[in-house]
């Protein structure tokens, strides 16, 4: 979900829109840069069903359902920085 502010995003309001992967109940974010965004937390696990830029729209083409996943193991939440530290200390041992 976005954040409140960061960007000068706000919640515009509730909105049903349709895309080609159906129909959704959405949140309606807009920011002060003019991006617009479309969110619904019944589409998992990125929640975007659609964006408007300046230069571009992208639309939820599809969602999956009946899918397991593979993952094996403890999963590890997603740290930026530590991918960034990684590829610098890659880069640094070439």
């Amino acid at each position: 979900m976005l954040k409140k502010e960061s960007h000068g995003e706000h919640v515009v309001g509730t909105e049903t829109i349709t895309v080609p992967a159906g129909t959704f109940q959405c949140e309606h974010w807009k920011d002060n840069r003019g991006r617009e965004a479309w969110v619904s937390s019944k589409v998992s696990p990125i929640t975007v069903v659609k964006t408007v830029d300046k230069d571009e729209t992208l639309v939820l083409v599809k969602t999956l359902t009946g899918v397991h996943d593979e993952i094996k193991g403890r999963v590890v939440p997603f740290d930026a920085k530590k991918i960034q530290e990684h590829m610098r200390e890659r880069m640094m041992h070439r």
